[in-house]
């Protein structure tokens, strides 16, 4: 898996990806990236100010980015997690208080993506305990 961000002005976008090598890359010019509902007012990554952000590769076939994002009177820490020869990514949001009123955080939706008009096939697993691996 592939993932492109890029920093626009003082915005944080997810400009690409490409979940297959042989696969050819989706513009993602319009993804939210993430969703978060604080004191009653939904802020994706582009309602927020990039603020900094880090690598940390220490850990060998692993990438771990980290963006900080402002908001007003929180900050959400964009956690990315990307690990090499594979298709998995882990991705979650933390989200601390910066200011001095209470932050009331309804929802998180830590990833959130528009994908663009195509033939989809979705696999979903359900089941009881023990059977998790039976479509």
């Amino acid at each position: 898996m592939n993932l492109t961000l890029k920093r626009r002005g003082s915005q944080l976008c997810l400009e690409q990806y490409v979940l297959l090598s042989n696969s050819k890359p989706g513009a993602l010019l319009t993804s939210k990236l993430f969703m978060v509902q604080v004191n009653q007012k939904q802020f994706s990554a582009s309602d927020l100010t990039f603020e900094s952000a880090t690598l940390d590769e220490s850990t060998a076939g692993v990438t771990h980015f980290q963006a900080h994002l402002g908001g007003p009177g929180f900050e959400v820490v964009l956690h990315l997690k990307v690990f090499a020869e594979t298709a998995l990514v882990e991705m979650w949001p933390v989200i601390p208080n910066t200011g001095p009123e209470v932050c009331q955080v309804a929802r998180v939706d830590s990833f959130s993506i528009d994908l663009p008009a195509a033939s989809y096939k979705l696999f979903s697993l359900n089941s009881d305990w023990g059977q998790e691996f039976q479509p």
